[in-house]
């Protein structure tokens, strides 16, 4: 018989859902004030979420309804803490964005419900609470600290260079004081506190000093000479470019917009934080931080060098062709050899400045005669250097150094053995045969002669 109210209870049985989840990456996070603020959370069984952030407390709260939209589980709030007070005018909407491909509810929208301050979010602790499906899941803090202004730095990068973003700029740069002309200065600031008001449009120009929020950059001659008037610089037609994660940004200066750039002249750029108009820093107080930089003429130098102005190159199949410049590593460089007449020849290579701003060309010229005269040129991106005569010359010999060492060694030898052998008919005397490297000069050889004497005296006394 079959149980057929056991299958009806079995086919009646249903997965239930789990809970919806929403939890905080990072619990606990900081941010310096007037920066950006990023809030992670996480979700499971839900694409939604409302994000709260602050308390009644501290007179400062905001609820962030958040979507991911992309599926990936995860949702980012940016958090302008700038603007969040509401001192600007700006709304809950002004300040709360998504990164990524997420957004925020259709529905809703971010919302505060404090009232407007008069300056921006002080320094210290703002509850977060998470919410999902109306129930809180999860709680964090976030901790606001005070701002500063740190550090200036110059760079050089080619000419050439496309410098567009954070990246392109730091695989370009290279650290020297001295930049040569139409090479791109690049000026890198690092200061907190200022993100949530600048971008890369900013206009660092110290007419903008308000519009800025009294965070401008200055760029003056150190060396203007006698009873000269010290030049400055507009920095308007420099690129911006920000680096908010690193609370860094730069300016960088194409040579062909700041024509003041001359061979031999030096020049001051300063940061300023203006405490006048910036609402983190004292009135009538100023942060700056400064770095400075020389400009010279490009120049190109060949080792190898004779005390005619010659270059020499060798007559090899792997003859190297060296030299120093003072243009931005990472400059490409062509070095050409070239000859006309009635053996004419072109040799061309194309080579990297180094980082040390070394460089070198490989040419075979093994098919060259030795003596034979030719100029030998650079060229770069900004034209053409002025050509250099040289010559082939014959390979250096590989010269190897045999150093011979003599170990003398001193042998000392006992006096040498007289065997005397009697007989009645013959006497024979055997000297034994010494090699004597130490002691007097023929002193050997002056016993073994009175050994045999004294036989021969012994013999003739036995016959008488």
């Amino acid at each position: 018989m079959t149980d057929t109210d056991a299958e009806a209870e079995a086919s009646l049985t249903v997965q239930k859902k789990g809970d919806s989840q929403a939890v905080f990456t990072d619990k606990i996070l900081q941010q310096n004030r007037g920066d950006i603020a990023e809030i992670t959370v996480q979700l499971e069984n839900t694409d939604k979420a409302m994000v709260y952030v602050g308390t009644s407390d501290v007179n400062y709260m905001a609820s962030v309804p958040v979507l991911d939209d992309d599926e990936d589980g995860e949702v980012t709030i940016e958090m302008n803490t700038f603007l969040a007070g509401g001192h600007t005018g700006a709304t809950a909407e002004d300040v709360f964005s998504v990164a990524g491909d997420d957004t925020l509810q259709s529905s809703k929208v971010p919302n505060r419900t404090t009232s407007d301050l008069d300056n921006p979010l002080e320094a210290g602790d703002y509850d977060l609470s998470v919410e999902a499906g109306g129930v809180e899941t999860d709680v964090g803090t976030l901790t606001l600290t005070e701002r500063s202004t740190d550090s200036a730095k110059s760079w050089v990068a080619p000419d050439s260079a496309s410098l567009s973003d954070v990246e392109s700029i730091t695989d370009a740069v290279s650290d020297k004081s001295t930049v040569a002309t139409q090479d791109q200065v690049v000026l890198q600031f690092s200061a907190t506190g200022i993100f949530g008001y600048i971008n890369d449009s900013t206009d660092f120009n110290m007419a903008n000093n308000a519009t800025n929020y009294g965070v401008y950059v200055t760029l003056d001659e150190e060396n203007p000479g006698p009873n000269a008037q010290a030049r400055s610089l507009n920095v308007s037609n420099a690129s911006t470019v920000v680096d908010a994660d690193n609370k860094t940004f730069y300016l960088v200066m194409d040579q062909d917009d700041f024509a003041k750039l001359e061979d031999g002249t030096e020049w001051n750029a300063t940061l300023t934080v203006d405490g006048d108009q910036n609402p983190y820093v004292d009135a009538d107080e100023t942060e700056d931080v400064s770095t400075t930089f020389k400009v010279a003429d490009r120049d190109v130098e060949f080792d190898n060098v004779n005390q005619d102005d010659v270059l020499e190159v060798t007559k090899d199949s792997e003859s190297s062709v060296t030299g120093t410049t003072n243009v931005a590593a990472g400059t490409e460089l062509t070095i050409r050899l070239r000859a006309s007449g009635d053996n004419p020849f072109l040799k061309s290579q194309t080579v990297e400045v180094a980082d040390d701003g070394t460089f070198s060309a490989t040419f075979d010229t093994s098919d060259l005669s030795v003596d034979t005269e030719f100029e030998a040129t650079v060229r770069d991106s900004t034209g053409s250097y002025e050509p250099v005569d040289a010559m082939i010359v014959e390979g250096q010999q590989t010269t190897t150094k045999t150093t011979t060492t003599t170990t003398t060694t001193t042998t000392t030898t006992e006096e040498p053995t007289t065997t005397t052998t009697e007989s009645t008919t013959e006497q024979t005397t055997t000297p034994t045969e010494t090699t004597d490297s130490g002691g007097q000069a023929g002193f050997g050889v002056a016993l073994a002669l009175i050994a045999v004497i004294g036989a021969a005296l012994l013999a003739l006394r036995r016959e008488n």
